[in-house]
């Protein structure tokens, strides 16, 4: 070949390989059936999220506030990366991800999902310390539950993000081409002999890309899985305390309870996050020492690409299934005639007690 290449790849002598880097049935399923449901589902379930937090004015707590930057994150993710795939699908018959555009497509590409990631990441650690204070240190949680506080540790969490994911772009940020001598045969000629793709501007920033991606993650699941064990312990042990008058504190029972809830919802969302992120990370690391061939590599790396997906889209659901609180209001957003019935006022037989049990809901239990 008299053209420019970084790699050459001669298939003539093995025509079986060939097939490693064409689409399989496997990729033809998960990128026109499974990741447009995700991408759709996933983008109206967190979109259906914040306009249930534009809509119902009491939502707005401090929790939500994280989560809803949480669904930003998602909604970036899902955008970008789904939409990448589907594009080199329909546009190309290889299956290592070509970069069609130049330079230009590995920046838009990387750079958003990175900062997704790692903002997902942060925000998610904020959620569960935030959920462990008001479960385990209420009277801390009382006096640093401020609204400036926790926009500044969500802006923090962006910026830290954003540097992050500028710190890798060594690892996309030049073009490189493989040249691929197909196998004869006419099977293969409508195929071209020449790709780019995002190469790394030198032999440290793969390693290190790797590295920065694995180790915040492992480092936010030993913090977060111990701040669910504490939040799962005391709400277990709460469960044997008197509420109501007897109670040291007398905070309303429905407001305990709804605020255990939430909690109980945020265990489940931060547990459903690093199960469905752990086997990227995993394989990250297996790649790293060479541990798979290139068809396991593709496969897995395929599989592990949908399991990320569907973390980012769940969220909505997760917070419907988990949590009351989240039902009705997703009811009184977007069922208005059926959320007001809902919330009409008690009778006057019930009213004080009602109102005792719903609406006296202290400052540190609001930011649920």
């Amino acid at each position: 070949m008299e053209m420019s290449c970084d790699t050459v790849w001669n298939y003539t002598l093995e025509p079986s390989l060939a097939l490693e880097d064409i689409y399989s049935t496997f990729d033809t399923v998960a990128i026109t059936i499974l990741m447009p449901l995700l991408l759709f589902f996933g983008i109206l379930g967190n979109l259906a999220f914040l306009l249930m937090l534009y809509r119902v004015p009491r939502m707005r707590s401090l929790t939500n506030f994280y989560l809803a930057n949480l669904a930003a994150s998602d909604i970036a993710f899902l955008l970008f990366a789904i939409s990448k795939r589907i594009h080199d699908y329909r546009i190309g018959s290889v299956n290592f991800s070509p970069a069609h555009n130049g330079v230009l497509s590995c920046f838009i590409q990387y750079l958003v999902v990175d900062l997704s990631y790692f903002a997902s990441l942060f925000v998610i650690s904020l959620v569960s310390v935030e959920k462990f204070y008001a479960i385990c240190r209420p009277m801390r949680h009382r006096v640093i539950s401020r609204w400036d506080r926790t926009i500044k540790l969500t802006v923090c969490s962006w910026i830290v993000s954003l540097g992050f994911a500028t710190t890798v772009i060594p690892s996309y940020c030049s073009i490189g081409y493989v040249c691929i001598i197909w196998p004869g045969g006419g099977e293969y000629d409508h195929l071209p002999g020449r790709f780019a793709y995002c190469a790394p501007a030198a032999d440290w920033a793969v390693p290190y890309a790797n590295a920065l991606q694995t180790a915040p993650f492992f480092i936010a699941l030993v913090l977060n899985t111990t701040a669910y064990t504490l939040i799962v312990k005391q709400l277990t042990q709460r469960v044997n305390r008197p509420h109501g008058p007897q109670a040291v504190v007398p905070f309303p029972d429905q407001a305990i309870k709804l605020r255990d809830q939430v909690a109980k919802m945020l265990v489940v969302k931060g547990t459903a996050f690093f199960l469905l992120l752990a086997p990227f990370e995993i394989v990250s690391i297996l790649l790293s020492v060479n541990a798979l061939s290139y068809s396991q590599r593709m496969v897995a790396l395929q599989i592990c690409r949908l399991f990320s997906y569907l973390n980012s889209a769940i969220n909505p659901l997760i917070f419907g299934m988990v949590s009351s609180k989240y039902r009705h209001a997703y009811r009184e957003a977007f069922l208005p005639a059926r959320g007001n019935r809902v919330g009409l006022e008690p009778t006057p037989a019930h009213s004080q007690d009602n109102r005792s049990a719903t609406h006296q809901i202290p400052a540190s239990q609001s930011s649920s």
